[in-house]
């Protein structure tokens, strides 16, 4: 009904938009891709040479069944058995009993639980990193379609993303060459262990994070929408 009767109709992901047009049946005038993206000035820009070189980071908000803590844990043990040094820090609330899993497994040495802070402390931190991994739980199907802040966030910092395939938003990961989308615990790990160990990789990775950043930066496809209404 909205294709045919809006004068907008706006999608957040690139998935959700090619869905979109598929099942209009042509290209339409009035479906623009307008996702979750922060305005790209905003994020911090740290010198790849500043940054923690073997820290990953996972920002969640609230810890929950938004995460497979399981495949984490699993994803975490695989990275571990190629003997690669890391430190995971997750930004947000993570309730105790999701910490005591990760001890259990022998992590405790390998994972920062950094709670809840202010959003200029956690986009800081998550700067100072090295690599944004995600891990989302397959629970809620219109994830399928949704958009993920939080890797867009990671791209804007020029952090390459290493991510599962759960959001819509990994397509364009993978499109633009922004990191790597992982299927498998081994698939991740040897993803992750590539871009620490490989400085020319990080780089390339890096700098197409923030070349994908600025093509979505919010403040620039509202513009670029506004004027096509004009």
């Amino acid at each position: 009904f909205a294709l045919k009767k809006a004068d907008i109709v706006t999608v957040v992901s690139q998935k959700m938009y090619d869905n979109t047009i598929m099942i209009s049946g042509q290209i339409k005038s009035n479906i623009f891709l307008l996702p979750n993206s922060p305005d790209f000035e905003t994020i911090p820009k740290v010198p790849i040479h500043k940054r923690n070189k073997k820290e990953l980071v996972m920002s969640v908000g609230i810890f929950r069944d938004q995460v497979d803590v399981n495949k984490l844990v699993e994803n975490l043990k695989a990275l571990k058995k190629l003997n690669t040094d890391f430190l995971l820090t997750i930004i947000g609330f993570v309730d105790k009993e999701y910490i005591d899993i990760f001890i259990s497994h022998g992590l405790k040495e390998n994972v920062r639980f950094l709670g809840l802070v202010e959003y200029k402390k956690a986009v800081d931190v998550m700067s100072h990193a090295s690599i944004g991994i995600t891990c989302y739980s397959a629970q809620k199907s219109y994830v399928y379609y949704a958009d993920s802040l939080k890797i867009r966030e990671y791209a804007a910092a020029g952090l390459p993303i290493v991510c599962d395939t759960i959001y819509g938003t990994a397509q364009e990961v993978k499109e633009y060459d922004a990191g790597f989308v992982y299927n498998s615990a081994q698939e991740m790990a040897i993803s992750i262990n590539q871009l620490i160990e490989n400085k020319n990789l990080y780089k390339q990775k890096s700098e197409r994070a923030i070349f994908w950043a600025k093509k979505m930066d919010k403040k620039k496809l509202l513009r670029e929408l506004y004027g096509k209404l004009l």
